[in-house]
């Protein structure tokens, strides 16, 4: 019954003119609130526009992308931290962390966004310098935990491995 009535709200958002792929997003984080994904879908739209969109929807595919299928769970330690760009990612994640979900909480979505998009630099610069998938299983644990802690601030507000396709920004 949940996923025809999630099927129905899906059809009824693109039928208004919405990218099914934001859509997707949203109603993958948030099914609870029917408005308040409605409105997520709407500051989405908008943000899609922005220019900072599509990095920060790769920035955050490439974190998932790593994620996936392994232990992420554990608590990052910074006295593990070996490169400038871990500490850098984590002090710009601990820098951010409370004013994104409070803006989340404020419904203030595209504030949000903008604030999220404040660490696409930082998570750039981890993948270019950084690798997570070592020998030194603190070491990995530790960078996998980090990366954990990047995801779950971006999914309170939506799934963006769901956005787009090869091409992130020929959508809407």
């Amino acid at each position: 019954m949940f996923a025809f009535f999630r099927g129905r709200f899906l059809n009824l958002l693109v039928s208004q003119g919405y990218s099914a792929d934001l859509v997707e997003a949203v109603l993958s984080v948030q099914m609870d609130d029917l408005v308040d994904a409605r409105t997520r879908v709407e500051a989405l739209t908008r943000f899609r526009g922005r220019s900072e969109f599509e990095p920060l929807a790769v920035a955050f595919k490439r974190v998932v992308n790593i994620l996936r299928g392994v232990d992420h769970t554990k608590k990052v330690d910074p006295s593990l931290f070996d490169t400038p760009q871990e500490e850098n990612l984590h002090n710009r994640y601990e820098e951010i962390k409370g004013k994104v979900s409070e803006l989340i909480d404020a419904g203030d979505y595209e504030g949000a966004l903008v604030e999220l998009a404040g660490l696409r630099t930082s998570v750039d610069e981890f993948f270019d310098h950084v690798l997570v998938m070592v020998e030194d299983e603190k070491l990995r644990t530790n960078r996998l935990a980090l990366l954990g802690e990047i995801s779950g601030l971006f999914s309170q507000l939506a799934d963006f491995s769901r956005v787009g396709g090869g091409g992130l920004s020929d959508n809407m």
